[in-house]
């Protein structure tokens, strides 16, 4: 249908801004150095064992992520508006692709406050099946949260995961705290491995391969999907499609 023309340029936005934030990320992950530091905390004297990034996520790349996310999240409301101009409200105002925190607020928060009624009411049905809200359909719900945020915060928070390291060898004569995967640490700005207590050593072998993920929205907060930009990507260009195919069967059922 030539009105979700947009829709589908959109789609081909977003995913050129998902490559280039892939490329970025696989660039940086292959060249950032991990030093090894051991910081000594004033007061207590513990030793903080830990991995150091030889430097930050370029600019760039955290650009582009955000980019994808604004531009992920346009399709989505392209589809409301390309709906509501294929039903003959070429000029509408209330056609939002409808997103809450829960399946009781989209109806309260979003669609009974008429920020839907210019879309077709089988359309929003349609919608509503999709289940954009959290506890839902949670890559929607995670888009949205995601096309707020800040670039800086998109990817820094979490920056580099530790979930592929691997221990080859390890002892303490005394450990406060060992974590393994080592725990990335915002603060510090660096994975920590073991926390020793004053006096104490260690000895140590193991390999960590720096990865980034998209950060995570609320602390404690578990998704019933896995979430990275690709799979939100493919999420979005499910919705499209499907939008659209519902659309026709209901311009067709009018003809």
């Amino acid at each position: 249908m030539k009105q979700f023309d947009k829709v589908r340029d959109r789609l081909v936005r977003a995913e050129k801004h998902l490559r280039n934030a892939q490329a970025g990320i696989k660039k940086y992950c292959a060249g950032v150095p991990l030093n090894r530091v051991i910081e000594i905390e004033p007061v207590t004297e513990r030793q903080i064992h830990k991995f150091q990034l030889g430097w930050g996520i370029p600019a760039g790349v955290k650009g582009d992520a955000a980019d994808f996310m604004e531009s992920a999240r346009a399709v989505l409301d392209g589809c409301g508006f390309a709906a509501a101009e294929v039903a003959g409200n070429a000029q509408a105002r209330k056609c939002q692709f409808p997103i809450a925190d829960g399946a009781d607020r989209l109806e309260t928060d979003v669609i009974r406050r008429g920020n839907c009624r210019d879309i077709p009411t089988e359309i929003v049905d349609h919608f509503r099946a999709l289940q954009p809200y959290r506890g839902g359909n949670d890559l929607i719900w995670l888009l949205n949260k995601y096309a707020n945020e800040s670039k800086h915060r998109l990817l820094t928070p979490i920056g580099m995961s530790s979930s592929d390291a691997f221990a080859r060898t390890f002892s303490a004569t005394s450990v406060d705290i060992y974590e393994l995967p080592p725990r990335w640490d915002e603060q510090r700005n660096a994975l920590v491995l073991c926390i020793l207590p004053k006096g104490a050593t260690a000895t140590y072998s193991i390999d960590v391969r720096v990865v980034v993920r998209l950060r995570n929205i609320e602390e404690g907060f578990v998704p019933n999907q896995r979430v990275s930009m690709q799979a939100i990507y493919d999420c979005v260009a499910d919705v499209a499609k499907s939008t659209e195919e519902a659309v026709a069967e209901w311009a067709r059922s009018r003809s």
